[in-house]
């Protein structure tokens, strides 16, 4: 609800920290007084005058609150500091719209009516993957504007404008940024912006471009598919962003091994139950949600996949000598004289 908006904060420590993650946890940005375009503070604070001077509104802390229970930004006239009845400085009347205009700083008087430059710098909030480059990449973007946030704001539906990745990343974060409907792009966006000046097109940079098309008309990736995962991850998005990964391509994470589909498995070696379901590894889910297609489980195969079968105990081999031995010599006949003469022996 606050998308966009960057917020400077003039309150204490003890409050100030609160007030800063309401703001970012509903996807408005925390920022500096010069770069903020509005700021947020309470009556008798000494920074309301400087804020004045910088010619942007400074309401209350009732504005934040009171938008966030509707769902949606307020206009900010009646949460102006020094204006609303609950802000309003004691003993002083109340003016009209028009009156506070009138009074208003040289500033602020000069930001309302010139419009903005054509070389503003846009703020956009990004996030880098686990495999970027962070000490080369983020001071140029903060050099030409932008803030950027932990790659945990993926499942926390924070607006960003893109994910900033190494082409081939496996840590999982473009996976989960695609799924999640978010723009992924190259380092060379970062560099390329610097050449210029300004951020260029992300669109003209994008690493995952057809998956986004997918998943921008609705298409549910995994739908109806049971998923069993086995061991602990090494990913850089955890076995939490795995389930949200999952779950938000409309798949199932199963229970049990019984109720799966298929298995992936997050260790190098799959050491669980036999079963007669695909066992695949973690690149299966990966490469699947940024292709935005279910991979063939037959690339990703890991050996331990087997039907379970029940067999009788084999007998141990007969070494060739004990062959010899046990095996049956046949009967030799008597001559007929030697018969004969046992005969009449008998007699």
């Amino acid at each position: 609800m606050l998308s966009g908006l960057s917020i400077h904060v003039a309150l204490a420590p003890s409050s100030k920290s609160s007030i800063a993650k309401l703001v970012t946890d509903n996807g408005g940005t925390v920022v500096e007084l010069s770069d903020a375009d509005v700021a947020i503070s309470r009556k008798g604070n000494a920074q309301v005058k400087n804020i004045d001077d910088a010619g942007i509104p400074c309401v209350s802390t009732s504005w934040l609150r009171k938008t966030i229970s509707e769902g949606q930004p307020l206009q900010y006239t009646e949460f102006i500091l020094g204006e609303s009845e609950g802000d309003s400085i004691k003993g002083s009347p109340k003016r009209s719209r028009d009156e506070s205009e009138e009074r208003a700083s040289p500033v602020k008087k000069a930001r309302k009516e010139t419009p903005p430059k054509k070389g503003r710098k846009k703020r956009l909030q990004l996030a880098l993957s686990a495999d970027a480059d962070e000490s080369v990449l983020l001071p140029i973007i903060k050099q030409l504007g932008g803030t950027v946030s932990k790659t945990s704001v993926l499942v926390e539906r924070t607006p960003l404008a893109a994910l900033v990745s190494s082409v081939g990343s496996k840590t999982g974060e473009a996976a989960l940024a695609v799924i999640c409907g978010y723009k992924v792009v190259s380092e060379e966006w970062v560099y390329a912006s610097l050449e210029a000046g300004e951020w260029k097109d992300t669109d003209d940079f994008l690493t995952h471009e057809e998956a986004h098309e997918r998943h921008e008309r609705g298409e549910r990736l995994f739908e109806g598919l049971s998923i069993f995962l086995s061991g602990k991850s090494t990913l850089a998005i955890g076995i939490g962003g795995i389930k949200i990964l999952i779950s938000r391509g409309g798949g199932i994470v199963a229970e049990s091994l019984a109720m799966a589909d298929v298995v992936v498995c997050l260790t190098e070696k799959y050491n669980g139950d036999e079963t007669s379901v695909p066992v695949v590894t973690a690149n299966w889910l990966l490469d699947s949600a940024e292709a935005y297609e279910v991979q063939p489980y037959k690339t990703y195969m890991l050996g331990a996949s087997r039907s379970p079968r029940k067999s009788s105990p084999r007998k141990p081999k007969e070494s060739p000598v004990a062959k010899r031995q046990t095996k049956k010599e046949p009967a030799k006949r008597a001559p007929k004289k030697e018969k004969e003469e046992e005969k009449e022996k008998e007699k």
